[in-house]
């Protein structure tokens, strides 16, 4: 957390000495920002265990005690819900009170008109700002410049996860997690760069290819039996 924190201290201090650190830094920063709120973000979070949760309780509690508040948002798969679970059926409230409160579950892409939101960044955004260079500029200058444009490509983009979905009987509705979409998207401009020209085009069958490469169905289905598991 120190190094999270920007603030790295020499090996061979006591844990008292480095949660003092921690909090001296934390601290520092709210001061700096002049506020009393210190938001923190733990991604993986289903790999913390007790002992973790109890030494956040302690920097929440000191924190607390500096008249600053400490948000956790604990970023994490399935298996940090049956862990709240489990926590609940220990009785212990302490931790659920301060750290597991409310549940957030985070969506995927889920519709159309989501897909097309999405695809309409790669060809508006641009990088570095205010250089009139976007992402599909970047990729395929020639077919940008005769008009190409991967919004265009929505509908059958959506199709093309859609099919994917229904041909490998995978359960519930169709939700794209992000990094599958941006892995088909991207995957589609990395490989049109040799073949850039003012005629390239995309087509269902193209981004059917991308669909398969961004692994989205293998996937899925792990995923399914994880929380197959799980539910057991």
């Amino acid at each position: 957390m120190l190094h999270a924190a920007n603030h790295p201290a020499q090996n061979g201090a006591s844990k008292a000495a480095l949660r003092g650190r921690l909090l001296h830094k934390l601290r520092q920063v709210a001061d700096k920002k002049g506020d009393d709120r210190v938001v923190l973000f733990a991604d993986e979070a289903q790999n913390l265990h007790e002992l973790h949760y109890e030494w956040l309780r302690d920097l929440h509690d000191e924190l607390e005690n500096n008249a600053l508040r400490l948000f956790v948002f604990l970023v994490g798969q399935p298996q940090l819900v049956a862990q709240k679970s489990a926590f609940q059926a220990q009785d212990k409230g302490q931790i659920v009170a301060r750290f597991m409160v409310e549940e957030l579950a985070f969506r995927g892409i889920m519709s159309g008109a989501e897909c097309r939101a999405v695809l309409k960044a790669y060809d508006q955004g641009e990088y570095p700002e205010r250089s009139g260079w976007c992402y599909t500029r970047f990729y395929v200058p020639q077919a940008y410049d005769a008009g190409l444009r991967v919004l265009d490509s929505a509908s059958t983009l959506w199709n093309a996860f859609e099919d994917a979905h229904i041909k490998a009987n995978l359960d519930g509705p169709v939700e794209i997690p992000m990094k599958y979409f941006t892995a088909a998207v991207e995957a589609a401009l990395l490989l049109s760069i040799a073949n850039d020209s003012p005629t390239l085009s995309f087509d269902g069958v193209f981004w059917a290819s991308m669909v398969e490469r961004s692994r989205y169905v293998l996937a899925q289905k792990a995923s399914s039996t994880i929380l197959t598991a799980i539910s057991r």
